[in-house]
């Protein structure tokens, strides 16, 4: 059934003409004279609104947008009415009252932050592919670094009334997530089980790592996945070059032992690449959510060390120009390459710019699983021969131009939008996707507002 078969007979409380009147009123009060309507099209949601400044329409059908930045408080009752859920709406306020055009976000179509759908979910609970992936067992040791003893004497120095986790808890930990601790990860719980490691010595640069506690907030954290949203997460790439740590965005493998006080932390990496240890600490950022980077080979090292943050972060290679090349080809917006440098182990493919980019080189490519269109291109057909395209993001005319050719590829799991029209157009557009993959349409609630 449709997103409004739920809890039938039971209008939201956000679909009822009341919740729309302050914004349809202050759009009418805030506009020029001679307009005869105002568009306003954006987002709501239990943390607030977003959307662009409203468009004034005068009589002869010519709009006049207002000045950016442009911000207002009359949603602030949608916002509220809207609960946990999120919307995408248009509203047209006119003097003797208004419509909004309303969507719900659903499990299909996701709502953005700013304006209407950033996401098609065509296969339910699909996600992208490294997502998907588990860590695999290598041949490999601890290193010939890892001391117990130095991070037992390191831990004691530097929490001097420190309390232990009791071997039963580590136990329990080991249990629950089913690993079994290395002698150095099982010596820093033994001699501490909480707190601050903090150099009082070194001054500013003394801080070390606030340990995260065997039990607690963090704790499930390396047995689940949470589902990402494939317009953040399908074009990542994830890929270490020096062979140290897997290309994961997450790993079962990955026991969180400390954070920096700011949002990122350091996991003690028990499932390494070919080329790592068990044992080695990685870090992880804040800003990236996904994938890890190697610090060290060892606990005992890690703590001694007076920069414990990655030199290098292969993720913030975002251009493909570094570690990334060969997995991430992006082409136009100044990156100086060619689609014709496509590699046999090409993932993504993202396209730019005005000048016209023929895609026919990426026929029957076998690795290719994320691609944008963001510009002119040529060779449509090719990518229905991409047997791993799960993830295609482009703007609205490119996708009717598919749907119209009947070339849209079968392979898709998900589908992004780089820009939309008014929220009806974009629907059917939408709708005619969701059939293809045999789900629920998007349905409209058309709200009526008198003033």
């Amino acid at each position: 059934m449709g997103q409004d078969g739920q809890d039938a007979g039971k209008p939201r409380v956000w679909s009822t003409p009341e919740v729309w009147v302050p914004i349809v009123q202050e759009l009418r009060n805030m506009a020029p004279p001679g307009t005869v309507s105002t568009c306003l099209a954006g987002t709501v949601g239990w943390r607030g609104w977003n959307g662009s400044a409203p468009i004034d329409f005068d009589a002869t059908g010519h709009g006049t947008k207002r000045r950016e930045p442009w911000s207002t408080d009359a949603l602030d009752g949608v916002c509220a009415a809207a609960g946990q859920e999120r919307l995408a709406f248009d509203i047209e306020a006119r003097p003797d009252g208004g419509t909004a055009h309303v969507m719900l976000s659903d499990d299909a179509a996701r709502v953005g932050v700013s304006r209407g759908v950033r996401e098609l979910v065509l296969i339910p609970g699909s996600m992208p592919a490294p997502f998907t992936q588990r860590p695999v067992t290598y041949p490999v040791t601890t290193a010939a670094k890892a001391n117990p003893g130095q991070v037992v004497d390191t831990v004691k120095r530097l929490q001097r009334r420190s309390t232990g986790a009791s071997e039963a808890s580590i136990s329990r930990a080991e249990k629950r997530w089913g690993v079994r601790f290395p002698a150095e990860l099982r010596a820093l719980y033994s001699t501490a089980s909480s707190g601050e490691l903090i150099d009082k010595q070194a001054g500013d640069e003394g801080a070390i790592m606030r340990i995260t506690p065997l039990a607690g907030e963090f704790r499930d954290w390396p047995a689940q996945t949470i589902a990402p949203e494939w317009s953040t997460s399908a074009d990542r790439v994830f890929h270490d070059p020096s062979g140290k740590v897997q290309d994961l965005p997450v790993s079962s493998g990955w026991i969180q032992i400390g954070d920096d006080w700011g949002g990122s932390y350091w996991v003690m990496d028990l499932t390494p690449g070919p080329n790592g240890h068990v044992g080695q600490v990685l870090f992880i950022d804040r800003d990236d959510q996904y994938g890890a980077c190697w610090v060290a080979d060892s606990l005992a090292e890690f703590l001694l060390l007076s920069n414990r943050y990655p030199v290098d972060q292969p993720s913030h290679d975002w251009q493909g120009m570094g570690p990334y090349r060969d997995y991430l080809l992006r082409v136009g917006d100044g990156s100086g390459r060619s689609i014709a440098e496509v590699a046999p182990t090409t993932q993504v493919v993202e396209l730019f710019g005005d000048q016209s980019i023929d895609m026919a080189v990426l026929a029957g490519h076998p690795s290719i699983r994320s691609v944008t269109v963001n510009g002119s291109v040529t060779s449509w057909e090719t990518l229905a021969t991409l047997p791993a395209l799960e993830w295609l993001n482009m703007g609205m005319s490119d996708w009717i131009r598919l749907l119209d050719a009947g070339q849209v590829p079968a392979t898709l799991k998900a589908a992004g939008f780089i820009d939309q029209a008014d929220l009806i157009p974009t629907t059917m557009v939408f709708n005619r996707l969701l059939s293809l993959w045999g789900r629920d349409t998007v349905l409209i609630t058309a709200i009526q507002i008198e003033l």
